[in-house]
């Protein structure tokens, strides 16, 4: 299960129907307390975590760091516009623009390099 985050409604709706049309289960949340809410209640279902690095209250960094808090084996991948700077070695970081495609690439890659980690993402 993939927890998706990102405070644009309308990225996160898309994101979320594309992954599900590539066959992931995905928990879609638009703020950054959502998904640690989320990550508590599902510690024990979700393998990755995908996040916009720029959002109110919290970057998405340092979301993902939290969620790792809680989540010590979970695949950690960072989308955005903006050069964030360096990130964390265990943070696959994405440029906007990107695809699908390359997003679905990413975690399939992670999976094969650590299946302990991913488990099943569909």
């Amino acid at each position: 299960m993939i927890l998706l985050v990102d405070d644009d409604k309308g990225v996160l709706s898309i994101y979320t129907k594309l992954l599900k049309v590539m066959g992931y289960h995905v928990i879609a949340c638009d703020s950054p307390e959502e998904a640690l809410c989320k990550a508590r209640r599902h510690k024990d279902e979700i393998r990755a975590i995908v996040s916009d690095y720029c959002m109110p209250d919290m970057l998405g960094v340092d979301l993902i760091q939290a969620v790792g808090e809680i989540i010590p084996m979970i695949t950690k991948v960072l989308i955005t516009g903006f050069a964030p700077g360096e990130v964390p070695a265990d943070i696959t970081l994405i440029n906007k623009p990107f695809s699908v495609r390359t997003l679905a690439s990413i975690l399939e890659r992670e999976q094969k390099r650590n299946p302990a980690c991913l488990g099943a993402l569909s």
